[in-house]
């Protein structure tokens, strides 16, 4: 009996692993937008920053200018403060939709809620780079 019950726990323990271990692309994309939207609202727009593929980061970095001239910010700097300064009007935000494009791209659409209470939806469009989803668009829907 002993011996059956201890072969019963190791059989649900290694099956919980793989499961959490083979996350699907539609939910490991999900968390990857929760963190971002979570480290934005939190004004952690340098972690944020590190959930954007290179290309796509890239690409916003030249978008935004130091509000500043007398001050000489890094590319890099002033977008981790662009995407702070938008998290900090966000109240809430919810995930509405994951669907898989492809084995190596997903979309993602979420609801942000602002504090003065206007609602909009964001759409996410990510790419897996190596073996990490990384967001490679955001664009607003209407």
């Amino acid at each position: 009996m002993k011996k059956a019950l201890v072969t019963l726990i190791v059989i649900l323990g290694v099956f919980f692993v793989f499961r959490s271990c083979s996350d699907s692309p539609s939910e490991a994309s999900k968390e990857v937008i929760k963190d971002f939207l979570s480290s934005i609202k939190d004004g952690k727009g340098e972690n944020a920053t590190n959930m954007l593929y290179t290309p796509y980061k890239s690409a916003l970095e030249n978008m935004v200018s130091s509000p500043i001239n007398m001050v000489d910010l890094s590319k890099s700097t002033a977008l981790s403060c662009t995407l702070s300064a938008i998290g900090q009007n966000i109240k809430k935000y919810k995930i509405l939709d994951t669907r898989q494009i492809d084995k190596n791209h997903t979309e993602v659409t979420a609801k942000l809620i602002s504090k003065d209470g206007k609602e909009s939806l964001v759409n996410f469009i990510l790419i897996k780079d190596q073996k990490r989803w990384k967001i490679a668009n955001i664009s607003n829907m209407r």
